[in-house]
This record gives C-alpha cells, structure tokens and sequence, in this order.
C-alpha cells in the first residue's frame, strides 16, 4: 500500500468483509485482515502527533 492508496476520505470504507464460511484458518485470516485494515481505516488523515501511543 502506498501513500496514494490513502485517502482521508472516511466515506470510504474499503476494508474486506470478514468471511463467514470457510476453513478455520481462512475465517482467522480474513478477520485479521478486517482487523489490520480497520486500524488503517480508523487512523486515516491523522498527523503524526496524533496518531502518537502517549502524548508527552
């Protein structure tokens, strides 16, 4: 992923649904997957003093 597949546009939720059939595995790893895009999702547009663990 790049810095242009990156939109501050929070309309836009492209984060692969969580599969609902499957082996074990694949259900697991479609969740992670839903799980790492909502962070990218959730912390879109933010700077980077924002998005720091701890103000100081």
């Amino acid at each position: 992923m790049t810095a242009d597949d990156l939109t501050t546009d929070l309309s836009v939720d492209d984060r692969p649904e969580p599969p609902d059939t499957g082996t074990e595995r694949e259900i697991l790893c479609g969740f992670l997957d839903y799980l790492r895009a909502s962070a990218v999702f959730k912390a879109r547009g933010l700077s980077d003093a924002d998005a720091a663990c701890c103000p100081r």
